[in-house]
């Protein structure tokens, strides 16, 4: 088992009970730096969006786990797949990862590390680079990348 999985593992249980404050201090964040995001609410159903944001840290930690990495590739494959129809760019991806990084540092300030930063950073850029290449796959000419999403993550 690889280390960033450890770590990722322990600090999802320790989020577990905190997973609603992470959802609504994600959506907070995200909406207001990037109010043209709000066509991805799903407005009827405030439990659809809070339950993907759920399954996405889920899913993180299975990406860094051999036995259940496929699982989560497929999902962030469709994922992709899903916001391919959306006019979504790099700055796009790259307002999740720092939102989502931002909600996890903040509900989580008094027991975050600096080894929970790091294994969290690289592993929602993991995910990011597997949904834009799905969206590549299937639409060459908006092709983009996360190659720069790393440095944006640590800088955030």
């Amino acid at each position: 088992m690889n280390q960033d999985y450890t770590i990722l593992s322990n600090s999802h249980a320790i989020l577990l009970p905190h997973l609603d404050r992470v959802v609504n201090v994600f959506y907070h964040k995200l909406l207001n730096q990037h109010p043209e995001l709000n066509v991805l609410i799903v407005e009827d159903n405030s439990n659809t969006n809070k339950n993907t944001i759920i399954d996405i840290l889920e899913m993180i930690v299975k990406l860094l786990g051999e036995e259940r990495k496929p699982e989560a590739k497929r999902f962030f494959v469709r994922l992709g797949l899903k916001h391919s129809k959306l006019d979504l760019n790099e700055r796009h991806f790259g307002a999740f990862a720092q939102n989502l990084l931002s909600a996890l540092r903040h509900v989580m300030r008094k027991s975050w590390s600096s080894e929970f930063d790091r294994a969290w950073r690289l592993a929602i850029n993991d995910a990011c680079v597997i949904m834009i290449k799905s969206i590549n796959d299937i639409n060459e000419e908006k092709e983009f990348s996360c190659i720069n999403l790393e440095e944006f993550l640590k800088s955030s």
